[in-house]
């Protein structure tokens, strides 16, 4: 399994989402990161791929009922699974 990103909930009421890189290994590879909406949870993950070189990274969405995994590419297009 390759780096990925999980967006859960925090615990915030200001901003309800938070965003955590997760290694090959398992561990997090950042502190865990707080936002406002998913929109914006997907903008700092856009400008995290742009800034190692990356185009693609899978991320697991857990914030909601059902969780969710999708490809989000360098451009802001998703592909959902």
């Amino acid at each position: 399994m390759a780096v990925h990103a999980q967006i859960s909930k925090s615990r915030s009421k200001k901003k309800p989402f938070k965003v955590v890189l997760i290694g090959e290994n398992g561990e997090p590879l950042n502190v865990a990161q707080l936002f406002t909406t998913k929109l914006n949870c997907n903008k700092n993950l856009i400008a995290a791929m742009k800034a190692f070189k990356g185009s693609e990274i899978l991320v697991k969405d857990i914030s909601g009922k059902e969780s969710k995994e999708y490809s989000l590419y360098s451009d802001g297009l998703q592909k959902g699974y």
